[in-house]
């Protein structure tokens, strides 16, 4: 997969960043509480085990200006796994076939493992944080507003949570 960058440096000032999100939240009736008026700061930790070494990037989310916005999108990506979930149970329990393939932890596997008395020959372990952080940015927002748009629109509302 080609190299996508994911960070990208501006030369907004931190007030002028601040304030871009805080105009966003006004315009949406909300307002940046004081506690949250911060951005993300930066850091890494060096993959040394890696040949040359890489870096893996963290970024804070405590008490930042987008901390609402991202509390917001996994609420909305949850309700939206939980609707794809009880679809691909329906399929399931007409066809026998299972499309739902996410897990939350580990413990999710093994107990499918243990319970369903499978036999297993080869266990094979995908990762897939690096696709998720090397995808385009602008398809990923794109494909997001197609997958909350099409999830809810059989709600027949405006919105998905206030």
């Amino acid at each position: 997969m080609k190299s996508i960058h994911t960070y990208k440096l501006v030369n907004n000032s931190e007030i002028e960043i601040f304030d871009s999100h805080d105009s966003v939240y006004n315009k949406h009736g909300n307002k940046v509480e004081d506690y949250f008026q911060n951005l993300p700061s930066i850091h890494w930790l060096p993959k040394v085990h890696k040949k040359p070494y890489k870096f893996r990037y963290i970024v804070n989310s405590r008490s930042v200006s987008t901390k609402e916005w991202s509390i917001r999108m996994t609420l909305v990506l949850q309700a939206i796994k939980i609707h794809v979930k009880k679809y691909c149970l329906n399929v399931y329990e007409k066809s026998g076939v299972n499309l739902f393939w996410s897990i939350d932890n580990s413990l999710e596997v093994i107990n499918v493992i243990k319970y369903k008395h499978y036999t297993v020959s080869e266990i094979n372990f995908f990762y897939y944080s690096k696709c998720y952080t090397s995808l385009p940015l602008h398809l990923a927002k794109l494909k997001h507003i197609w997958l909350v748009e099409k999830t809810f629109a059989k709600e027949k509302n405006d919105f998905c949570c206030s």
